[in-house]
């Protein structure tokens, strides 16, 4: 039976690097300041002498870092002596002809920083696989959060208003030329005016059950594709084969019942094997993944970017996600913060995220944004689209209401919706609010 191995070899850090660092920081801290403060924090330092040192540096103004006024701020704090008191401070300037080299400096402390944060989260990882009664499952979710938790505290570097321009004159370029543009169109001409799906952005399409949620996201998974994209549908409620026969009516504009497969005409059968055979050549990933957690979720997407790229990410829906509580959270806590990690998820990998989310059947009448801040995930998406039924008697007839939208326009368009064919067709034009 294997053992833990345990080791008494340090932590990951480079002594030197530190020292050269705090160093170059007081010998020019104008210009030794902001490259430090793109890459690293305190923490990121072992010794707790060299956080304090790194606190006290950044708390001062810029041009007022040198050896006498750091000493003095951590005198201060009651933290001269611990730090080695002024002698040490000299020997961290000493320990550096220039603040030239900072950079390099800092990046090598990062670098361990995020080996020991590494390290931290196997521990724990480790710990948790021993206990023989925690669910597999639940382990896999817990050291992909881990890892999450781990990566995520690295620095990213600040662009500069020469790099940022850059990238604004290229998609203009890019438009100009008439390439293709990055952002996505839902294939609805009177939605298409109002709400274009950019990278780095979150959509929630809110609406009761029932009402077309997930048939308005496969409509839209299939819009992607025509224009060029590729896109991930996570589905927690129905199977891969459910939400693929909704894009196999989708490619075939026609339902096929397979409980009456014995009744199909010739016609039929060779229309159902053709639509199966365009559905596997589509550039969307079909998931069904019930309990689907944060984590899982954003692992899964990065593998799917990395193996064959991303462009769109669905998620059917957000309310039956399994995130699971921290202490002293409620349910509607735990939605704000999926929210949340969505957006950010969202411009991490440069991709659209939809979520859809359920809304009361008890409100009948035409919902608002008071329905999702009810569900906790009003603040977070760019844009919200809400969908309705104008007259409970006509279910064809859907009300798609633009109620938030951060890129452009809010205001409604009234659609029909054809089941059998899996498409939505507008009636009349928009209203502007």
């Amino acid at each position: 039976m294997g053992k833990a191995i345990m080791t008494d070899v340090p932590p990951p850090a480079d002594l030197e690097a530190e020292r050269a660092t705090l160093g170059s920081l007081m010998i020019d801290s104008t210009e030794a300041a902001p490259k430090c403060a793109a890459a690293i924090t305190a923490f990121d330092f072992y010794l707790e002498s060299h956080q304090w040192i790194y606190s006290a540096i950044i708390a001062l103004p810029i041009d007022s870092v040198d050896i006498l006024t750091v000493a003095t701020e951590l005198r201060s704090r009651g933290l001269l002596d611990e730090c080695g008191g002024e002698p040490y401070l000299a020997d961290l300037m000493a320990s550096v002809p220039s603040a030239l080299n900072v950079e390099h400096y800092a990046a090598i402390v990062a670098d361990n920083a995020i080996r020991r944060r590494m390290l931290a989260a196997c521990s724990l990882i480790a710990a948790k696989a021993f206990k023989t009664d925690e669910p597999a499952a639940g382990l896999l979710e817990y050291a992909q959060a881990q890892a999450i938790r781990a990566a995520g505290s690295a620095q990213r570097n600040l662009r500069t208003n020469e790099a940022i321009a850059q990238s604004m004159l290229q998609e203009y370029e890019r438009r100009v030329a008439g390439e293709g543009q990055s952002s996505i169109r839902p294939g609805i001409p009177d939605l298409d005016d109002m709400w274009a799906m950019k990278p780095g952005r979150l959509s929630v399409i809110g609406a009761r059950p029932g009402v077309g949620k997930s048939a308005l996201m496969v409509h839209i998974a299939m819009e992607a594709v025509k224009q060029g994209k590729t896109a991930a549908f996570f589905t927690l409620e129905m199977s891969e084969e459910e939400i693929a026969g909704r894009f196999v009516t989708r490619i075939s504009d026609r339902t096929y019942d397979v409980e009456q497969v014995r009744h199909w005409s010739d016609e039929m059968h060779a229309g159902y094997q053709g639509a199966l055979e365009k559905f596997t050549r589509l550039p969307i990933t079909l998931a069904y993944l019930p309990g689907l957690s944060y984590a899982r979720l954003r692992a899964e997407c990065q593998r799917i970017k990395a193996q064959k790229g991303l462009d769109l990410v669905c998620v059917d829906y957000i309310q039956i996600m399994g995130e699971h509580a921290q202490k002293g959270e409620n349910r509607l806590q735990v939605l704000e913060g999926l929210a949340r990690s969505m957006k950010i998820m969202a411009g991490e990998l440069g991709v659209h995220v939809i979520t859809g989310s359920q809304l009361n059947r008890a409100d009948l009448a035409r919902p608002g944004l008071s329905n999702l801040r009810e569900a906790g995930i009003e603040n977070d998406p760019d844009t919200v689209l809400l969908m309705s039924r104008p007259d409970e008697l006509k279910p064809q007839e859907i009300l798609f209401d633009v109620a938030k939208n951060r890129d452009g326009r809010v205001g409604t368009v009234n659609m029909l919706f054809d089941g059998s064919k899996m498409r939505f067709f507008p009636v009349t034009r928009m209203k502007l609010n």
